[in-house]
């Protein structure tokens, strides 16, 4: 039997949004050639993704709440993130 190991999505999400986002706008830019407006839009709306999933985060490793409280660890330890990494 295979042992996989335990992936925690939520340790290494906002790094996802952004490098998706920068991707998708650099498709978006090459495809279709939109107007300077539509990009600064996309790229907005990425940020404020990316930035709402870290405050989600900073809740998870320091925030009041008892029961959700701790350490994000995931792909078996290679990734930790605690209070100091989310700031």
């Amino acid at each position: 039997m295979i042992i996989t190991p335990e992936i925690n999505w939520l340790a290494i999400l906002p790094e996802l949004i952004l490098a998706l986002g920068a991707a998708a706008i650099l498709l978006v830019e090459v495809q279709w050639k939109p107007p300077n407006w539509v990009l600064a839009v996309i790229t907005t709306w990425v940020l404020l993704l990316a930035g709402g999933v870290t405050l989600v985060q900073w809740d998870v490793a320091i925030g009041t709440n008892p029961a959700r409280h701790g350490d994000l660890m995931a792909f078996s330890r290679m990734v930790m993130l605690d209070g100091l990494a989310v700031y």
